[in-house]
């Protein structure tokens, strides 16, 4: 449901509340680009906390429905402790009347803060609101309403709190089945001429690529494909190259160069390559490893996503 599917909630306006980084470059023939229609986005959801890197990812949501006819939906989870309990009809319930009244005031808020957002972006925007941890919820919005894309701003972090922590960014990216892009910087006009594609070139990548070559063609943009080389993963210019031909060639890519990155590590050699050719946009696939797996392996993908100021496209492989 949406907000306006609800006439009433707390005794106030219909609202939706559900509980719960030397280079080498070997340019390729530019070609006509053909239409694609394999990447429909209808439905964009902007995931809020109402801070500034938030907004900007929501005005980026908001340029792309322009682009794309599609929708958003406008998500804001409010993490509070609730002591009383919802009704099936989606009363709150709760034998402090204070506790209560905090919830209420806090939905208030939160609601006249989105109607704010939504009139001044000039669409139709569906407002909904949740109480639960952000990325779990974020994730069963995904799945239920069935969304084709997640904007969403980053601050990024560092140190202990990105050891320890990580932010509900980098675990929507680990666990949307959906491609997620993350936004930290003002997009004032978002259009897309480079694109950034980082892989191995040698790992399945299934149901990634048709995707990325619906992006290259919404934006009728020019692909970047680079393989980091670093210390620890060194492999010869020449065996890189081919992987990346035979890549291509596969799955017929068009007006794209093939580019071998040195770096310290692999995410820094993305991040430093997409800031010398000066992309719009780093698209890289995410494997969703979770528990131990991802102990051991980490990501990439995140830390990428972590540390990039250009928007990062993160797209779930298959199975």
């Amino acid at each position: 449901m949406d907000i306006d599917d609800i006439s009433h909630f707390f005794t106030f306006d219909p609202i939706l509340v559900s509980f719960s980084q030397i280079i080498w470059t070997y340019p390729n023939d530019i070609l006509t680009l053909k239409l694609s229609n394999n990447m429909k986005i209808k439905k964009i959801l902007v995931p809020t906390d109402f801070s500034k890197e938030a907004n900007n990812a929501f005005n980026v949501a908001v340029s792309l429905s322009k682009q794309l006819d599609a929708e958003v939906s406008l998500l804001h989870v409010i993490d509070v402790p609730l002591q009383g309990s919802v009704s099936p009809s989606g009363e709150y319930h709760s034998p402090d009347g204070m506790d209560k009244l905090f919830v209420m005031k806090l939905v208030e808020k939160v609601r006249h803060d989105m109607d704010k957002k939504a009139k001044a972006a000039g669409i139709k925007v569906h407002k909904l609101i949740d109480f639960d941890r952000a990325y779990s919820k974020i994730v069963d919005l995904i799945n239920k309403h069935e969304m084709d894309l997640v904007v969403m701003g980053s601050k990024g972090s560092s140190g202990f709190s990105e050891l320890l922590v990580g932010s509900n960014t980098e675990k929507v990216v680990r666990l949307a089945p959906c491609p997620v892009l993350t936004v930290k910087s003002e997009q004032k006009d978002f259009q897309v001429r480079n694109v950034v594609f980082a892989s191995s070139f040698t790992e399945p990548v299934v149901g990634v690529v048709e995707q990325l070559i619906d992006v290259q063609t919404m934006f009728n943009a020019k692909l970047h494909l680079v393989k980091v080389n670093t210390p620890n993963n060194f492999q010869t210019s020449k065996s890189n190259f081919k992987k990346m031909e035979d890549f291509a060639a596969k799955f017929k890519l068009e007006n794209f160069t093939t580019n071998i990155y040195d770096d310290v590590s692999e995410d820094e050699g993305i991040l430093n390559f997409a800031d010398h050719i000066n992309a719009d946009l780093i698209v890289i696939p995410t494997h969703g490893r979770t528990g131990l797996a991802h102990l051991l392996n980490g990501s990439i993908a995140e830390d990428v996503v972590n540390h990039s100021a250009k928007p990062v496209l993160t797209i779930r492989t298959k199975v």
